[in-house]
């Protein structure tokens, strides 16, 4: 019997924990599973973070906090590298 938890990807049994998080990246939507970390989102986009900055809700999250910060639904992360040039 499919329920409306079922249908918003949620299992009753498991205390209604959702499937999944949505935030906002770079202005686009993004689908991440729950307890994702800067860190594992920025590995996600880029494989060798040098010289990337990461902003979650308009705060700068220092390079040492990114594994420490999950990130929960509707935060607003904004990935940004630093560009050589003049």
């Amino acid at each position: 019997m499919h329920t409306p938890e079922h249908a918003a990807g949620t299992d009753p049994a498991a205390g209604a924990t959702p499937a999944a998080l949505t935030v906002t990246v770079n202005g686009g939507t993004a689908v991440l599973a729950p307890g994702t970390t800067v860190a594992a989102l920025v590995a996600g986009i880029a494989p060798d973070p040098r010289g990337i900055a990461v902003s979650r809700n308009r705060e700068v999250v220092p390079r040492s906090q990114w594994e420490a910060t999950a990130l929960v639904a509707g935060d607003r992360v904004e990935i940004v590298t630093a560009a050589a040039g003049g």
